[in-house]
């Protein structure tokens, strides 16, 4: 559902996996940053060496601070949207699978963040390392419940796998006995043939007999 931020008193920061789409590309992190902040660009005050700072914290190399984030990679940008949100002062994070696009020195970067952030925190993500390593309680969305997970992520997906493997021992059973059915019909279906064959062999040799 929506937020409604109206009273200006709850601060919400976004991180959609799809973030790369939603970013001006005709523009700098700096200056998107600034825009996030309802600021003009001025070089010489507080504002624009707190939005450098920002930048730099979060792994953006200086000199790709004004470069147009259309010439960013994608890990480069996902840490321009990480400043964006931590610039902004967020009570709450809103983070849907934050680690794509990010390598191994971001994710542990973004890990320690979400550890230290004092506020609300709800992320939906496979990483297993993000999931181990944040202070998270883990919940289990499967339609139509969402509930606590009830264990570590060690302990989920130790009972997930032995989920597989029983969904796997059934399914080899039932191969197991549509073959034996297929080759129980394919016998039955040898013996009718052989039994017909020794039928008419019956037959044609009763008529003989009858015309010697």
């Amino acid at each position: 559902g929506e937020v409604d931020q109206s009273n200006g008193w709850l601060r919400v920061g976004r991180y959609s996996q799809h973030f790369v789409d939603d970013l001006p590309t005709s523009i700098s992190a700096v200056q998107h940053l600034h825009n996030l902040l309802g600021e003009p660009i001025d070089r010489g005050s507080p504002t624009y060496q707190q939005v450098r700072t920002e930048l730099g914290t979060k792994g953006l190399p200086s000199t790709q601070h004004e470069l147009k984030l259309r010439e960013l990679s994608g890990g480069q940008k996902a840490r321009v949207v990480f400043a964006g949100i931590a610039i902004v002062r967020p009570h709450v994070l809103l983070m849907d699978e934050p680690t794509n696009h990010l390598d191994v020195q971001s994710v542990d970067a973004l890990i320690e963040a979400v550890n230290a952030f004092e506020g609300g925190v709800v992320v939906i993500s496979h990483d297993r390392r993000l999931l181990q390593n944040t202070n998270c309680t883990l919940w289990l969305c499967e339609a139509p419940l969402v509930k606590p997970l009830g264990a570590d992520f060690d302990g989920y997906e130790t009972r997930v796998l032995k989920m597989i493997a029983k969904r796997q021992a059934a399914e080899e059973e039932r191969m197991r006995w549509r073959a034996e059915q297929r080759r129980k019909q394919a016998e039955a279906r040898k013996k009718e043939a052989a039994k017909r064959i020794t039928e008419r062999g019956d037959r044609g040799g009763k008529k003989a007999a009858c015309i010697d």
